[in-house]
C-alpha cells in the first residue's frame, strides 16, 4: 500500500468498513510459532499491530511472536464509540498479554509501548521474563511550556483537522530515510484522516486522553527499582521523537543494555527491520537461556 505521489490521491474512505478493509492490509499474526518462549510486540501512540509485520517475518526458530492492538488504537476501535483512553488501561492490556503466554514474554515495546512496558513492569514485578524497549517515552519530563505546546498539539480538534501534507510529513519525520515504510504509514494515517469524522473521533479521542496521562505520569524517578529485570534499549541516532537521554538512564539506572542504531530514526522496527529483529531476538533468546539454566541449576 505505497503512497502516492500526491497525498490527495489517496482516495476518500466512505465508510468504517472499506477503512477497517485498509488498515487490516499488512497487519502481523497475532501469534507465529509455538514455542514457550514468547515475543509480545507492543506497539507506540497513534500505531498498532501493523507495524511488526517486517519484524515478525523475520522471527527465527524457537521463538513464538504475538502482537495485539492496545486500546484505544488500531482497526478495533471502530466497533465502539470513542473512549478517553488511560495508561492504566493499557498497562492492563499489556499484563493480560502477558499473563496469556504460556511463561513470563520478552516484551518488545516502542516509543509509548516502552513507557507501558515499564509501568507494567513495576507494578507487575515477575510478569515479564525481559523489556526489550524502543525509543521508549516518558521518561524525560518535558518543560512546561513543551507540555502545554503537546496538549494543544494533540487535542482532539487539532488531530482531526490535520492537513495532508502534515500527516504525510510527521509520517516521514520519524524516519531518517524515508522509503516505502514511511510511505506505507504515511497512507494508513490519510485512511484515517479521510475517513468520516466519527472515524477519525474513534482514533483522535484516546490519542489525546493518552498524551494528557504520559505528561502527568513520569517513571524517571522510579525505574530503578527494575535493575535486575533483564533489559535491553535500542535508539537510532537520528530519533527526533524521544532524546537519548531516556536510553542513557536506563543504561544508569537499571543497567539496561543500550544500543544507538546508526542512520535509524524513531521506529527502527520499521525502517530497520533486519537490524532490529537480529537484535531483539537475539536479547530474547539469551534471557531465555538463561532462565532455563538458572531453572537446571535449581533442579539439581
Amino acid at each position: 500500500m505505497p503512497l502516492p505521489d500526491r497525498p490527495h490521491e489517496v482516495l476518500p474512505v466512505v465508510d468504517t468498513a472499506q477503512l477497517r478493509a485498509l488498515l487490516a492490509r499488512g497487519r502481523p499474526p497475532a501469534q507465529a510459532g509455538d514455542s514457550d518462549d514468547v515475543v509480545l510486540w507492543v506497539h507506540g501512540l497513534g500505531h498498532d499491530a501493523w507495524d511488526f509485520g517486517r519484524v515478525v517475518a523475520l522471527r527465527p526458530q524457537g521463538l513464538q511472536t504475538r502482537t495485539f492492538d492496545l486500546p484505544g488504537f488500531g482497526p478495533q476501535i471502530l466497533e465502539a464509540p470513542p473512549t478517553p483512553m488511560l495508561l492504566q488501561d493499557l498497562v492492563d492490556a499489556v499484563v493480560a498479554a502477558a499473563q496469556a503466554c504460556p511463561k513470563p514474554p520478552v516484551i518488545a515495546a516502542s516509543s509509548l509501548g516502552g513507557h507501558v512496558a515499564l509501568l507494567a513492569a513495576l507494578d507487575h514485578p515477575g510478569v515479564f521474563a525481559g523489556l526489550s524497549l524502543l525509543a521508549p517515552g516518558g521518561l524525560v519530563s518535558a518543560p512546561s511550556t513543551t507540555a502545554a505546546m503537546l496538549r494543544t498539539s494533540y487535542s482532539v480538534e487539532n488531530i482531526i483537522g490535520r492537513l495532508d501534507d502534515e500527516i504525510v510529513r510527521n509520517s516521514r519525520r520519524i524516519f531518517v530515510r524515508p522509503g516505502t515504510a514511511s510511505d506505507e504509514l504515511a497512507t494508513r494515517k490519510l485512511s484515517w484522516h479521510r475517513a468520516p469524522r466519527a472515524a477519525k473521533e474513534q482514533f483522535a479521542v484516546p490519542f489525546s486522553t493518552i498524551v494528557e496521562d504520559v505528561l502527568d505520569r513520569p517513571v524517571h524517578d522510579i525505574v530503578h527499582r527494575l535493575a535486575g529485570l533483564p533489559m535491553q534499549v535500542l535508539f537510532g541516532d537520528g530519533d527526533v521523537v524521544v532524546p537519548l537521554a531516556a536510553g542513557r538512564l536506563l543504561e544508569r539506572a537499571c543497567g539496561a543494555q543500550l544500543t544507538i542504531m546508526r542512520n535509524t530514526g524513531h521506529t527502527p522496527h520499521l525502517e530497520e527491520a533486519p537490524a532490529t529483529a537480529a537484535l531483539v531476538y537475539g536479547f530474547a533468546h539469551g534471557v531465555f537461556a538463561a532462565n532455563a539454566a538458572h531453572t537446571a541449576a535449581g533442579a539439581h
